[in-house]
C-alpha cells in the first residue's frame, strides 16, 4: 500500500500507484533530505523493516559504512537532475547483507527536483549463483533452473557458448538447442557488437572489468525486449581472459515504468496534454528554430469563460470532463508542428510555428473560436462554453521564453477586460490604457494618503473552550473607481508596483492598534497580520515593527506575522535572516496556505515557524475526499511532532469541526463561527466571547 509521509508526497494515478505498489522489485521514494517517504511491499519484505519502521527515516541507516562517500555523491547527482544506476549493498533489520542494482531519477514537479524515487533489484541472490558457478556446476544447475534470469557462459578463444539457462527460452522464444548451435543467434543476444557504445564496453572486459549493460532485443515472437546484462570476466592462472559468464534480466516492465514517470514528468494527468515544463522546453526550441530561419513564433494563452461558474455549479468531476474534451478540440486543430499544453486550471497555452504572417494566427484563433460553438455535453446536458485567447509573437514581442508568455498572459487579460470570447493580440499601450490591472495599479499610489483601506478582523475560536484566542486582520480596499475589492485582486499590483511597503506598514500600525484596544479590562487577544515577502526583505523591518509596537503599547506576543507558503520558498534564502531576526524580537511566525503547492519539508527546520495554517480548499473538501483527509491528518501529525500551533481556515459545517477536533486541530477559522466584521464589532464579540 501506498503511504504518505507527509504533505509532499508522491501523487500518482491508479495505474502507476498500481505499478509502484504491485512491483515484485523493491520501489522507494526519498524527499530532499534523504529520508525514506514511500515504501512499498516488497521493500519491507526485503529488508525485514516495517514501513512504520522507515517512514521520515534516512537511508542511511541501510548503508555500510564503506558505502557511503560513494552513495552520498550519488544521491547528490540525482537531486541535480541525473538519472543513476549503481550496486550498493545495504543491512538488513536481522544484519544480513543485501545486493542491489538500484535505478533512481529524479522527481520533477514544477522545474524543481523534490525529491529521487528507485527501484530496487536484489542481486543477492544472482552474484552467489555466479560465485557458485566457479565451484560446483553442479549446484548450479539447481538453483537456475527455478530462476527468471538468464545465465550464460561463453568460451572467448573460439565464441563458443559453454552454457545457457532454461531461462533464456523462456524470455526469448528459442529453444536451448537454436542457442547452442547457432552461434549468432547467442552472439547477437548476449554479446552484441553493432553498436559503437556497446563494443567498447565490451572491450573493457579484456582487461579484466566487470561491466553491466541494457540493449533492446528482438525475441522470436517479434516483440522488443529490454535487458539487462551483467558480464562476468574469468581469469585463468596467468590472468588472461578464459571465458566470460553473464547474467541477463529482462528489465522490460522496468524500462516501461521508467517511460511511464518520464512521461508523467512532462504531461499534464488530466488531458494527457504537454505541462508548463514540456511547453517551456518545445518553445525555446521554437524560437531557436525560428531565429535560424527568420521566421516567426506566435504563443497563443487561451482560459475558458466563466469555468468557475461550471465547476461550481456541477462539480469538480465534470469540471475535469469538460477539460478533457477542451483538450482534445484544441488538440485537432493545430498543425503537426504545433503544441497545445495544459498551464494548470482552466488556461491552455498553444505554439504556433514558421509563422510569417499575422493573419495565419488569426485564422487558427477564428478556428478555435469555432471550434467552441459547438456546446459540450455534461451529465446529459449541453453548455456554451466560449474562451478568451491572447496572443505574442516572436521576436515581435519578446525575445525571451519568459518575456513571450508574459505578454501573452497580458494580452489575455486584456481579451478577458474587452468582454470575453475574443482574440487580442498584445499591444502595450492598448493594454495599459484598457485593462483592470492599470486602473488599480494607479488607484494604488495614492489609496493610503486617501484612506480608502479598511481592516475586518475574523476571529480564531479554541473550539474546547469555545473561546476567541485571537483576529486574523484582513484588508479591503474601498476604491471610489471600482468598488470594495478584495485582496486578491489588489495586492498582486502593490507587490508589482512596491506600494505594498507603504500599504503594509499601514495594516501593521491600524492592527496594532486595534488590538491593543481590545485589551482593556479583557483577556490578552492577539492579532494576526499578513506580510508580504517584500516587507519582510526590508532591512528596517524589525525596527518599525518594535517602533510601533511601542507608540501604541502592545506587547509583542499579541502580534503574530502571517506570509503564504508561497511566497516565504519564492524568497527563502533572502528571508531567512529576516525572519530569525523577528523571532529574536518575540514575534512569532505562522506559515499561510499550508500545504498548497511546495513538496519540501525542509523549510520547516530552516524557518523559525510557530504555527501552520491548513489551506482551507484542504478543510472544505473534509467528508468529500478521502485524500484531503489523509493530507490534513498528517498535517496534524507533523505540527505536534514539531510542537507547532495548527489552525485550520475556512471552516463552515459541523462536520469540519468533528474530524479536526478528532486530528487534535483545536484552533479554526471560519464563517461557521464569524465572518470578517470591523473592528468596532470586534468589541461586541469580545465582550459576549
Amino acid at each position: 500500500m501506498q503511504h504518505n509521509a507527509s504533505n509532499n508526497s508522491i501523487s500518482f494515478s491508479e495505474a502507476y500507484k498500481a505499478l509502484f505498489e504491485n512491483n515484485p522489485d523493491a520501489c522507494y521514494a526519498l524527499d530532499q533530505k534523504g529520508n525514506f517517504c514511500l515504501f512499498n511491499e516488497a521493500a519491507m519484505k526485503l529488508t525485514g523493516y516495517s514501513l512504520e519502521e522507515m517512514l521520515g527515516t534516512s537511508f542511511i541507516k541501510l548503508v555500510p559504512e564503506a558505502f557511503l562517500t560513494r552513495i552520498m555523491n550519488t544521491f547528490h547527482s540525482i537531486l541535480r537532475g541525473n538519472e543513476e544506476k549503481f550496486e550498493l549493498s545495504i543491512f538488513s533489520k536481522n544484519g544480513s547483507v543485501i545486493d542491489l542494482y538500484v535505478t533512481a531519477v529524479p522527481i520533477v514537479m514544477e522545474g524543481t527536483v523534490q525529491g529521487i524515487i528507485g527501484i530496487a533489484k536484489d542481486m543477492t541472490e544472482l552474484y552467489k549463483v555466479q560465485e557458485e558457478l566457479r565451484e560446483s556446476r553442479s549446484q548450479l544447475q539447481n538453483i537456475v533452473d527455478s530462476i527468471t534470469v538468464c545465465l550464460w557462459s561463453a568460451d572467448v578463444k573460439n565464441g563458443e557458448l559453454l552454457y545457457i539457462s532454461p531461462a533464456c527460452s523462456k524470455i526469448f522464444g528459442y529453444t536451448q538447442k537454436e542457442f547452442y548451435t547457432t552461434k549468432a543467434l547467442w552472439q547477437k543476444m548476449m554479446y552484441p557488437q553493432a553498436d559503437d557504445t556497446l563494443a567498447e564496453q565490451f572491450a573493457k572486459i579484456k582487461n579484466g572489468k566487470k561491466i553491466y549493460l541494457e540493449y533492446p532485443l528482438e525475441s522470436k515472437r517479434g516483440d522488443i525486449l529490454w535487458v539487462n546484462n551483467s558480464i562476468v570476466p574469468v581469469l585463468n592462472d596467468s590472468g588472461g581472459l578464459e571465458r566470460v559468464d553473464g547474467v541477463l534480466t529482462d528489465i522490460s516492465w522496468r524500462k516501461q515504468a521508467e517511460k511511464e514517470l518520464k512521461y508523467m514528468a512532462f504531461h499534464d494527468h488530466l488531458t494527457n496534454l504537454p505541462n508548463r515544463r514540456r511547453f517551456n522546453e518545445k518553445l525555446r526550441r521554437a524560437m531557436d528554430k525560428a531565429k535560424q530561419e527568420h521566421r516567426k513564433v506566435a504563443v497563443m494563452y487561451l482560459d475558458l469563460d466563466r469555468f468557475k461558474y461550471i465547476n461550481d455549479a456541477l462539480g469538480h468531476k465534470e469540471g475535469d470532463e469538460l477539460l478533457k474534451q477542451v483538450a482534445e478540440r484544441l488538440t485537432c486543430c493545430l498543425g503537426e508542428d504545433d503544441l497545445v499544453a495544459r498551464q494548470g486550471g482552466d488556461e491552455f497555452s498553444i505554439i504556433l510555428q514558421s509563422i510569417t504572417e499575422l493573419h495565419e494566427v488569426c485564422r487558427v484563433s477564428e478556428k478555435i473560436h469555432d471550434l467552441f460553438n459547438t456546446p459540450v455535453e455534461l451529465k446529459g446536458y449541453e453548455y456554451n462554453i466560449t474562451t478568451s485567447i491572447g496572443v505574442s509573437i516572436y521576436p515581435d514581442h519578446a525575445d525571451s521564453v519568459e518575456g513571450l508568455i508574459k505578454r501573452a498572459d497580458q494580452a489575455l487579460y486584456l481579451a478577458k477586460d474587452k468582454g470575453r470570447s475574443n482574440t487580442q493580440i498584445y499591444n502595450g499601450r492598448l493594454s495599459k490604457m484598457m485593462s483592470r490591472k492599470f486602473v488599480i495599479e494607479q488607484g494604488l499610489r495614492k489609496a493610503v494618503d486617501k484612506r480608502e483601506f479598511s481592516l475586518l478582523y475574523q476571529p480564531i475560536v479554541h473550539v474546547q473552550t469555545k473561546k476567541i484566542v485571537g483576529f486574523e486582520a484582513l484588508i479591503r480596499w474601498n476604491y471610489p473607481v471600482l468598488g470594495e475589492l478584495l485582496p486578491l485582486e489588489f495586492i498582486p499590483a502593490a507587490e508589482e508596483t512596491g506600494e505594498i511597503i507603504s500599504i503594509g506598514e499601514w495594516v501593521l500600525r491600524q492592527a496594532i492598534a486595534d488590538c491593543k484596544s481590545w485589551q482593556r479590562g479583557r483577556s490578552p487577544i492577539y492579532v494576526t497580520v499578513n506580510i508580504s515577502a517584500r516587507q519582510v526583505e526590508q532591512p528596517e523591518l524589525i525596527q518599525r515593527i518594535n517602533g510601533i509596537l511601542a507608540e501604541k503599547g502592545l506587547a509583542q506576543e499579541y502580534l503574530k506575522l502571517e506570509i503564504t507558503e508561497g511566497a516565504a520558498m519564492t524568497n527563502i534564502d533572502r528571508l531567512l535572516p529576516q525572519f530569525r531576526k523577528l523571532q529574536d524580537a518575540g514575534v512569532d511566525i505562522a506559515l499561510d496556505d499550508f500545504g498548497t503547492g511546495y513538496s519540501s519539508l525542509n523549510y520547516l527546520k530552516i524557518f523559525p515557524i510557530k504555527t501552520l495554517k491548513i489551506d482551507r480548499s484542504f478543510v472544505k473538501d473534509i467528508h468529500k475526499d478521502p485524500k484531503q483527509e489523509a493530507i490534513i491528518k498528517t498535517m496534524a501529525a507533523l505540527a505536534e511532532n514539531l510542537q507547532l500551533d495548527l489552525i485550520a481556515e475556512g471552516v463552515e459545517q459541523e462536520q469540519q469541526i468533528a474530524f479536526l477536533k478528532e486530528i487534535g486541530c483545536y484552533k479554526m477559522q471560519g464563517y461557521y463561527f464569524q465572518k470578517p466584521v470591523p473592528a468596532d464589532e470586534v468589541r461586541m464579540l469580545l465582550r459576549d466571547n
